[in-house]
């Protein structure tokens, strides 16, 4: 006798392990001991944390990074320069 079972479908989820949001961050070892980026990985993280991981990863993190570190640079680099 076969037995059929009705399961609800599976909503997607989403784990939060402690790489999961740093995968995308190991190309960038090599510049861990430039000035300012600590401050910037600490304001861009939060604000793309801010406005929701999932919103984060649907850009993709790597645009994420692209758009916040090339404007925390600018703003780094500025404020470098001026002290």
């Amino acid at each position: 006798m076969l037995r059929h079972t009705i399961r609800a479908p599976q909503q997607p989820t989403l784990r939060l392990s402690g790489l999961s949001g740093l995968s995308g961050l190991s190309g960038l070892s090599g510049l861990s001991g430039l000035s300012g980026l600590l401050g910037c990985w600490a304001v861009e993280l939060l604000g793309c944390w801010a406005v929701g991981l999932l919103g984060c990863w649907a850009v993709g993190l790597l645009g994420c990074w692209a758009v916040g570190l090339l404007g925390c640079w600018a703003v780094g680099l500025l404020w470098w320069a001026v002290a």
